[in-house]
Protein backbone atom coordinates (compact mmCIF):
# COMPACT_ATOMS: atom_id res chain seq x y z
CA UNK A 1 0.00 0.00 0.00
CA UNK A 2 1.00 3.63 -0.25
CA UNK A 3 2.41 5.03 2.95
CA UNK A 4 5.52 5.67 4.96
CA UNK A 5 6.74 4.03 8.18
CA UNK A 6 9.57 4.90 10.57
CA UNK A 7 11.29 2.03 12.41
CA UNK A 8 13.24 2.90 15.58
CA UNK A 9 15.02 -0.31 16.67
CA UNK A 10 18.64 -0.52 17.92
CA UNK A 11 19.12 -4.28 17.33
CA UNK A 12 20.14 -4.92 13.71
CA UNK A 13 18.64 -8.42 13.45
CA UNK A 14 15.27 -7.35 14.86
CA UNK A 15 15.25 -4.26 12.64
CA UNK A 16 15.81 -6.50 9.60
CA UNK A 17 12.97 -8.86 10.57
CA UNK A 18 10.58 -5.92 10.97
CA UNK A 19 11.72 -4.42 7.66
CA UNK A 20 11.02 -7.69 5.82
CA UNK A 21 7.47 -7.75 7.21
CA UNK A 22 6.87 -4.07 6.41
CA UNK A 23 7.90 -4.46 2.76
CA UNK A 24 4.54 -6.12 2.12
CA UNK A 25 2.61 -3.14 3.47
CA UNK A 26 4.49 0.14 2.95
CA UNK A 27 6.03 1.92 -0.02
CA UNK A 28 8.67 3.76 2.01
CA UNK A 29 10.48 2.47 5.12
CA UNK A 30 12.94 4.57 7.15
CA UNK A 31 15.21 2.63 9.53
CA UNK A 32 17.01 4.24 12.50
CA UNK A 33 18.47 2.96 15.77
CA UNK A 34 18.01 5.89 18.18
CA UNK A 35 15.77 8.79 19.17
CA UNK A 36 18.02 11.53 17.75
CA UNK A 37 17.99 10.01 14.26
CA UNK A 38 14.23 9.55 14.52
CA UNK A 39 13.58 13.18 15.54
CA UNK A 40 15.87 14.43 12.75
CA UNK A 41 13.83 12.48 10.20
CA UNK A 42 10.57 13.67 11.72
CA UNK A 43 11.59 17.28 11.11
CA UNK A 44 11.26 16.65 7.36
CA UNK A 45 8.10 17.98 5.66
CA UNK A 46 6.78 14.47 4.99
CA UNK A 47 6.07 12.68 8.26
CA UNK A 48 5.44 8.92 8.48
CA UNK A 49 2.01 7.35 8.77
CA UNK A 50 3.26 4.95 11.46
CA UNK A 51 6.18 4.52 13.86
CA UNK A 52 7.38 1.14 15.13
CA UNK A 53 9.72 1.34 18.11
CA UNK A 54 11.50 -0.90 20.59
CA UNK A 55 11.00 -0.11 24.27
CA UNK A 56 14.75 0.23 24.96
CA UNK A 57 16.65 2.52 22.56
CA UNK A 58 20.30 3.59 22.28
CA UNK A 59 19.72 7.03 23.79
CA UNK A 60 16.65 6.49 25.96
CA UNK A 61 13.41 4.55 25.90
CA UNK A 62 10.07 4.74 24.13
CA UNK A 63 8.76 7.32 26.62
CA UNK A 64 11.55 9.70 25.58
CA UNK A 65 10.54 9.15 21.95
CA UNK A 66 6.86 9.75 22.76
CA UNK A 67 7.73 12.97 24.60
CA UNK A 68 9.65 14.14 21.55
CA UNK A 69 6.68 13.39 19.31
CA UNK A 70 4.33 15.37 21.57
CA UNK A 71 6.42 18.54 21.18
CA UNK A 72 5.78 18.74 17.44
CA UNK A 73 2.18 19.36 16.24
CA UNK A 74 2.97 17.44 13.05
CA UNK A 75 4.08 14.30 14.89
CA UNK A 76 2.06 14.14 18.08
CA UNK A 77 -0.78 12.23 16.41
CA UNK A 78 1.38 9.67 14.60
CA UNK A 79 0.37 6.18 15.83
CA UNK A 80 3.16 4.18 17.48
CA UNK A 81 3.49 0.40 17.72
CA UNK A 82 5.69 -0.73 20.61
CA UNK A 83 7.83 -3.88 20.50
CA UNK A 84 8.89 -5.23 23.89
CA UNK A 85 10.23 -8.40 25.48
CA UNK A 86 8.34 -7.80 28.75
CA UNK A 87 4.74 -8.92 29.16
CA UNK A 88 4.10 -6.15 31.67
CA UNK A 89 0.45 -4.95 32.05
CA UNK A 90 1.56 -1.78 33.85
CA UNK A 91 3.97 -0.85 31.04
CA UNK A 92 1.27 -1.54 28.48
CA UNK A 93 -1.21 0.70 30.28
CA UNK A 94 1.29 3.57 30.59
CA UNK A 95 2.35 3.44 26.93
CA UNK A 96 -1.23 3.23 25.67
CA UNK A 97 -2.05 6.37 27.66
CA UNK A 98 0.92 8.14 26.00
CA UNK A 99 -0.25 7.44 22.45
CA UNK A 100 0.96 3.92 21.68
CA UNK A 101 -1.78 2.15 19.70
CA UNK A 102 -0.51 -1.43 19.98
CA UNK A 103 1.97 -3.33 22.14
CA UNK A 104 3.48 -6.46 20.57
CA UNK A 105 5.68 -8.95 22.38
CA UNK A 106 8.81 -9.73 20.40
CA UNK A 107 8.11 -13.46 20.65
CA UNK A 108 4.77 -12.87 18.85
CA UNK A 109 6.21 -10.44 16.30
CA UNK A 110 5.96 -12.55 13.13
CA UNK A 111 2.38 -13.61 13.88
CA UNK A 112 0.90 -10.44 15.33
CA UNK A 113 2.59 -7.59 13.42
CA UNK A 114 1.20 -8.61 9.98
CA UNK A 115 -2.34 -8.72 11.41
CA UNK A 116 -1.95 -5.30 13.04
CA UNK A 117 -0.54 -3.90 9.79
CA UNK A 118 -3.44 -5.29 7.76
CA UNK A 119 -5.87 -3.46 10.04
CA UNK A 120 -3.73 -0.33 9.94
CA UNK A 121 -3.58 -0.51 6.14
CA UNK A 122 -7.31 0.16 6.04
CA UNK A 123 -6.80 3.31 8.11
CA UNK A 124 -4.08 4.49 5.69
CA UNK A 125 -6.36 3.69 2.76
CA UNK A 126 -9.12 5.73 4.33
CA UNK A 127 -6.75 8.60 5.06
CA UNK A 128 -5.78 8.75 1.38
CA UNK A 129 -9.22 7.92 0.02
CA UNK A 130 -10.78 10.63 -2.12
CA UNK A 131 -14.50 10.95 -2.67
CA UNK A 132 -17.73 12.60 -1.59
CA UNK A 133 -20.20 11.53 1.08
CA UNK A 134 -23.76 12.82 1.31
CA UNK A 135 -24.89 12.65 4.95
CA UNK A 136 -28.59 13.17 5.80
CA UNK A 137 -29.01 13.74 9.55
CA UNK A 138 -30.82 16.26 11.73
CA UNK A 139 -29.14 15.47 15.07
CA UNK A 140 -26.06 17.59 15.80
CA UNK A 141 -24.57 14.83 17.96
CA UNK A 142 -24.16 12.46 15.01
CA UNK A 143 -23.32 15.22 12.54
CA UNK A 144 -20.40 16.23 14.78
CA UNK A 145 -19.43 12.58 15.26
CA UNK A 146 -19.14 11.87 11.54
CA UNK A 147 -17.54 15.22 10.68
CA UNK A 148 -14.87 14.72 13.34
CA UNK A 149 -14.32 11.09 12.32
CA UNK A 150 -13.41 12.05 8.76
CA UNK A 151 -11.74 15.38 9.54
CA UNK A 152 -8.24 14.13 8.67
CA UNK A 153 -9.21 12.36 5.46
CA UNK A 154 -9.53 13.64 1.90
CA UNK A 155 -13.24 12.85 1.87
CA UNK A 156 -15.68 15.68 1.23
CA UNK A 157 -18.77 15.54 3.45
CA UNK A 158 -22.05 17.18 2.37
CA UNK A 159 -24.25 17.42 5.47
CA UNK A 160 -27.97 18.11 4.99
CA UNK A 161 -31.05 17.99 7.22
CA UNK A 162 -33.94 17.19 4.86
CA UNK A 163 -34.68 14.78 2.02
CA UNK A 164 -35.27 17.71 -0.35
CA UNK A 165 -31.82 19.18 0.44
CA UNK A 166 -30.24 15.75 0.08
CA UNK A 167 -31.74 15.18 -3.38
CA UNK A 168 -30.62 18.63 -4.52
CA UNK A 169 -27.02 18.00 -3.40
CA UNK A 170 -27.14 14.52 -4.93
CA UNK A 171 -28.18 15.89 -8.32
CA UNK A 172 -25.57 18.66 -8.34
CA UNK A 173 -22.53 16.62 -7.21
CA UNK A 174 -20.73 13.35 -7.88
CA UNK A 175 -21.54 11.44 -4.70
CA UNK A 176 -19.64 8.23 -3.88
CA UNK A 177 -21.60 7.23 -0.77
CA UNK A 178 -24.88 8.21 0.88
CA UNK A 179 -25.32 7.90 4.65
CA UNK A 180 -28.78 8.60 6.02
CA UNK A 181 -30.51 8.31 9.35
CA UNK A 182 -33.63 6.14 9.27
CA UNK A 183 -35.84 8.43 11.34
CA UNK A 184 -35.59 12.09 10.34
CA UNK A 185 -37.14 15.36 11.44
CA UNK A 186 -40.73 16.43 10.61
CA UNK A 187 -41.97 12.93 9.84
CA UNK A 188 -39.43 12.25 7.09
CA UNK A 189 -37.69 8.90 6.72
CA UNK A 190 -34.42 7.76 5.22
CA UNK A 191 -36.54 5.43 3.09
CA UNK A 192 -37.82 8.47 1.17
CA UNK A 193 -34.27 9.37 0.17
CA UNK A 194 -33.35 5.78 -0.71
CA UNK A 195 -36.35 5.31 -3.00
CA UNK A 196 -35.77 8.63 -4.77
CA UNK A 197 -32.10 7.84 -5.37
CA UNK A 198 -32.83 4.34 -6.68
CA UNK A 199 -35.22 5.85 -9.24
CA UNK A 200 -32.38 7.96 -10.68
CA UNK A 201 -31.27 5.96 -13.74
CA UNK A 202 -28.00 7.82 -14.22
CA UNK A 203 -26.69 7.82 -10.63
CA UNK A 204 -29.00 5.49 -8.73
CA UNK A 205 -26.43 2.78 -8.10
CA UNK A 206 -24.54 4.80 -5.45
CA UNK A 207 -24.03 2.79 -2.21
CA UNK A 208 -26.30 3.76 0.70
CA UNK A 209 -25.67 3.15 4.41
CA UNK A 210 -28.53 3.66 6.89
CA UNK A 211 -28.03 4.63 10.54
CA UNK A 212 -30.75 3.18 12.75
CA UNK A 213 -31.40 3.11 16.47
CA UNK A 214 -33.18 -0.25 16.23
CA UNK A 215 -31.38 -3.53 15.59
CA UNK A 216 -34.61 -5.06 14.30
CA UNK A 217 -34.70 -7.86 11.65
CA UNK A 218 -38.00 -6.59 10.18
CA UNK A 219 -36.58 -3.08 9.78
CA UNK A 220 -33.39 -4.45 8.20
CA UNK A 221 -35.46 -6.31 5.59
CA UNK A 222 -37.47 -3.14 4.93
CA UNK A 223 -34.24 -1.18 4.38
CA UNK A 224 -32.73 -3.74 2.04
CA UNK A 225 -35.96 -4.01 0.03
CA UNK A 226 -35.96 -0.23 -0.42
CA UNK A 227 -32.41 -0.36 -1.79
CA UNK A 228 -30.05 0.18 1.16
CA UNK A 229 -26.68 -1.53 0.85
CA UNK A 230 -25.76 -1.58 4.53
CA UNK A 231 -26.83 -0.37 7.95
CA UNK A 232 -25.13 0.69 11.19
CA UNK A 233 -26.85 0.49 14.58
CA UNK A 234 -26.61 3.56 16.82
CA UNK A 235 -24.54 4.46 18.71
CA UNK A 236 -22.05 3.67 15.96
CA UNK A 237 -18.59 2.29 16.64
CA UNK A 238 -15.87 4.41 15.02
CA UNK A 239 -14.08 1.40 13.57
CA UNK A 240 -17.29 -0.01 12.06
CA UNK A 241 -18.11 3.29 10.36
CA UNK A 242 -14.56 3.69 9.05
CA UNK A 243 -14.36 0.17 7.63
CA UNK A 244 -17.82 0.25 6.03
CA UNK A 245 -17.22 3.66 4.47
CA UNK A 246 -13.86 2.51 3.13
CA UNK A 247 -15.28 -0.72 1.72
CA UNK A 248 -18.29 0.87 0.03
CA UNK A 249 -16.41 3.81 -1.51
CA UNK A 250 -13.55 1.57 -2.66
CA UNK A 251 -16.04 -0.84 -4.22
CA UNK A 252 -17.82 2.03 -6.00
CA UNK A 253 -14.52 3.40 -7.34
CA UNK A 254 -13.67 -0.04 -8.74
CA UNK A 255 -17.11 -0.38 -10.34
CA UNK A 256 -16.87 3.15 -11.80
CA UNK A 257 -13.47 2.33 -13.28
CA UNK A 258 -14.78 -0.93 -14.77
CA UNK A 259 -17.77 0.92 -16.26
CA UNK A 260 -15.43 3.48 -17.82
CA UNK A 261 -13.23 0.74 -19.27
CA UNK A 262 -16.31 -1.06 -20.57
CA UNK A 263 -17.52 2.17 -22.16
CA UNK A 264 -14.11 2.65 -23.79
CA UNK A 265 -14.21 -0.90 -25.12
CA UNK A 266 -17.73 -0.33 -26.37
CA UNK A 267 -16.51 2.84 -28.06
CA UNK A 268 -13.76 0.89 -29.80
CA UNK A 269 -16.38 -1.64 -30.88
CA UNK A 270 -18.72 1.02 -32.30
CA UNK A 271 -16.40 3.82 -33.52
CA UNK A 272 -14.45 3.98 -36.76
CA UNK A 273 -10.89 4.96 -35.71
CA UNK A 274 -10.12 7.01 -38.83
CA UNK A 275 -13.19 9.25 -39.02
CA UNK A 276 -14.58 9.10 -35.49
CA UNK A 277 -18.00 8.19 -36.88
CA UNK A 278 -19.91 5.06 -35.93
CA UNK A 279 -18.95 1.87 -37.74
CA UNK A 280 -21.32 -0.81 -39.06
CA UNK A 281 -21.68 -2.41 -35.63
CA UNK A 282 -24.04 0.44 -34.76
CA UNK A 283 -26.64 -1.12 -37.06
CA UNK A 284 -27.33 -3.94 -34.61
CA UNK A 285 -26.48 -1.92 -31.50
CA UNK A 286 -28.71 1.13 -32.04
CA UNK A 287 -30.37 1.44 -35.44
CA UNK A 288 -32.65 -1.58 -35.14
CA UNK A 289 -34.01 -0.18 -31.87
CA UNK A 290 -34.39 3.24 -33.51
CA UNK A 291 -36.46 1.67 -36.30
CA UNK A 292 -38.65 -0.19 -33.78
CA UNK A 293 -39.37 3.09 -31.96
CA UNK A 294 -40.14 4.92 -35.21
CA UNK A 295 -42.62 2.21 -36.23
CA UNK A 296 -44.21 2.07 -32.78
CA UNK A 297 -44.69 5.82 -32.43
CA UNK A 298 -45.24 6.39 -36.17
CA UNK A 299 -42.62 9.02 -36.89
CA UNK A 300 -40.35 9.43 -39.89
CA UNK A 301 -36.90 7.88 -40.10
CA UNK A 302 -34.64 9.19 -42.85
CA UNK A 303 -31.84 7.23 -44.57
CA UNK A 304 -29.02 8.83 -46.56
CA UNK A 305 -26.44 6.59 -48.25
CA UNK A 306 -23.54 8.56 -49.72
CA UNK A 307 -20.34 7.69 -51.52
CA UNK A 308 -17.37 9.87 -52.50
CA UNK A 309 -17.09 10.28 -56.26
CA UNK A 310 -13.91 8.98 -57.95
CA UNK A 311 -12.27 8.24 -54.61
CA UNK A 312 -10.05 5.52 -56.09
CA UNK A 313 -8.45 8.12 -58.38
CA UNK A 314 -7.64 10.30 -55.36
CA UNK A 315 -5.85 7.39 -53.68
CA UNK A 316 -4.04 6.45 -56.90
CA UNK A 317 -2.97 10.00 -57.80
CA UNK A 318 -2.27 11.52 -54.37
CA UNK A 319 -1.67 8.54 -52.08
CA UNK A 320 -3.58 6.93 -49.23
CA UNK A 321 -2.58 9.55 -46.64
CA UNK A 322 -4.31 12.21 -48.71
CA UNK A 323 -7.21 9.82 -49.22
CA UNK A 324 -7.53 9.46 -45.46
CA UNK A 325 -7.62 13.25 -45.10
CA UNK A 326 -10.42 13.41 -47.66
CA UNK A 327 -12.41 10.81 -45.71
CA UNK A 328 -11.88 12.70 -42.44
CA UNK A 329 -12.94 15.96 -44.07
CA UNK A 330 -16.13 14.37 -45.39
CA UNK A 331 -16.87 12.90 -41.96
CA UNK A 332 -16.44 16.30 -40.30
CA UNK A 333 -18.76 17.94 -42.82
CA UNK A 334 -21.42 15.29 -42.16
CA UNK A 335 -21.12 15.77 -38.39
CA UNK A 336 -21.36 19.54 -38.76
CA UNK A 337 -24.57 19.26 -40.77
CA UNK A 338 -26.55 16.69 -38.79
CA UNK A 339 -28.29 16.91 -35.41
CA UNK A 340 -27.03 15.33 -32.19
CA UNK A 341 -29.87 12.82 -32.39
CA UNK A 342 -28.84 11.65 -35.89
CA UNK A 343 -26.46 8.79 -36.64
CA UNK A 344 -23.43 9.14 -38.94
CA UNK A 345 -21.89 5.81 -39.93
CA UNK A 346 -18.84 4.92 -41.97
CA UNK A 347 -20.56 2.08 -43.77
CA UNK A 348 -17.73 0.99 -46.06
CA UNK A 349 -14.44 2.31 -47.46
CA UNK A 350 -15.71 5.63 -48.85
CA UNK A 351 -19.40 4.93 -48.22
CA UNK A 352 -21.28 6.67 -45.40
CA UNK A 353 -24.77 6.23 -43.95
CA UNK A 354 -26.79 8.91 -42.15
CA UNK A 355 -29.93 7.92 -40.22
CA UNK A 356 -32.27 10.71 -39.08
CA UNK A 357 -34.99 10.01 -36.47
CA UNK A 358 -38.07 12.29 -36.58
CA UNK A 359 -37.37 13.40 -40.17
CA UNK A 360 -39.71 13.05 -43.16
CA UNK A 361 -38.60 12.46 -46.76
CA UNK A 362 -38.38 16.17 -47.64
CA UNK A 363 -36.22 16.91 -44.60
CA UNK A 364 -33.98 13.94 -45.39
CA UNK A 365 -33.50 15.09 -48.99
CA UNK A 366 -32.76 18.64 -47.81
CA UNK A 367 -30.13 17.35 -45.39
CA UNK A 368 -28.47 15.30 -48.15
CA UNK A 369 -28.38 18.41 -50.37
CA UNK A 370 -26.85 20.45 -47.55
CA UNK A 371 -24.06 17.90 -47.04
CA UNK A 372 -23.48 17.64 -50.81
CA UNK A 373 -23.15 21.43 -51.18
CA UNK A 374 -20.82 21.77 -48.17
CA UNK A 375 -18.56 19.02 -49.50
CA UNK A 376 -18.49 20.51 -53.00
CA UNK A 377 -17.45 23.88 -51.55
CA UNK A 378 -14.59 22.36 -49.54
CA UNK A 379 -11.16 21.14 -50.60
CA UNK A 380 -8.37 19.05 -49.11
CA UNK A 381 -4.79 19.99 -50.04
CA UNK A 382 -6.16 21.80 -53.08
CA UNK A 383 -8.25 18.81 -54.19
CA UNK A 384 -11.95 19.35 -54.90
CA UNK A 385 -14.17 16.42 -53.93
CA UNK A 386 -17.83 15.58 -54.54
CA UNK A 387 -20.18 12.80 -53.45
CA UNK A 388 -23.40 11.17 -54.62
CA UNK A 389 -26.39 10.57 -52.35
CA UNK A 390 -29.26 8.08 -52.18
CA UNK A 391 -32.22 8.87 -49.92
CA UNK A 392 -35.28 7.06 -48.62
CA UNK A 393 -37.57 7.27 -45.59
CA UNK A 394 -39.61 4.96 -43.42
CA UNK A 395 -42.68 7.07 -44.32
CA UNK A 396 -42.54 5.60 -47.85
CA UNK A 397 -41.93 2.00 -46.74
CA UNK A 398 -43.50 1.57 -43.27
CA UNK A 399 -43.35 -2.25 -43.39
CA UNK A 400 -39.73 -2.57 -44.52
CA UNK A 401 -36.93 -3.88 -42.30
CA UNK A 402 -33.76 -1.94 -41.48
CA UNK A 403 -31.73 -3.97 -43.97
CA UNK A 404 -34.33 -3.33 -46.68
CA UNK A 405 -34.41 0.43 -46.04
CA UNK A 406 -30.60 0.62 -46.18
CA UNK A 407 -30.69 -1.37 -49.43
CA UNK A 408 -33.27 1.03 -50.93
CA UNK A 409 -31.11 4.05 -50.07
CA UNK A 410 -28.14 2.23 -51.62
CA UNK A 411 -30.16 1.66 -54.80
CA UNK A 412 -30.99 5.38 -54.87
CA UNK A 413 -27.26 6.09 -54.52
CA UNK A 414 -26.57 3.84 -57.52
CA UNK A 415 -29.08 5.89 -59.54
CA UNK A 416 -27.31 9.12 -58.51
CA UNK A 417 -23.98 7.68 -59.65
CA UNK A 418 -25.44 6.54 -62.97
CA UNK A 419 -26.93 10.00 -63.63
CA UNK A 420 -23.57 11.74 -63.48
CA UNK A 421 -22.61 11.81 -59.78
CA UNK A 422 -22.56 14.77 -57.37
CA UNK A 423 -26.33 14.65 -56.97
CA UNK A 424 -29.13 13.44 -54.66
CA UNK A 425 -31.70 10.83 -55.72
CA UNK A 426 -34.48 9.22 -53.70
CA UNK A 427 -36.66 6.12 -53.86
Amino acid sequence: MKGKVLVVIPVTFLRKVVEDILKNYFEKIDLVSNIKEAIDLLNNPEVPDLIISSYVLEDGDVFDLLNGLEKNPKTKKIPVILLTSEDDPELKEKTLKKGVVEVILKKDLCQKLPKVLRDFAKIIQLKNLEGSILYLEYTNLYINFLTKLFAETKLKIFTVNTVEEALEVFEQNDIDLVITDFILDKGESGLDLIRNIRENQAKGDVPIIVLTGYDNPVRKIELFKAGADDYIVKPPLEEEVLIKVLNHITKKKIIDRLKEELQNLKGLYLIDPLTGLYNRNVVDEFLKKELEKAKRYKYGLGFIMTDLDNFKKINDNFGHLTGDKVLKNFAQIILACIRKTDYAVRYGGEEFLVVMPHANLEQTIAKAEEIREKLQASEVEGIKVTASFGVTNLDRYPEKSLEELIKISDEALYIAKSKGKNRVEFL
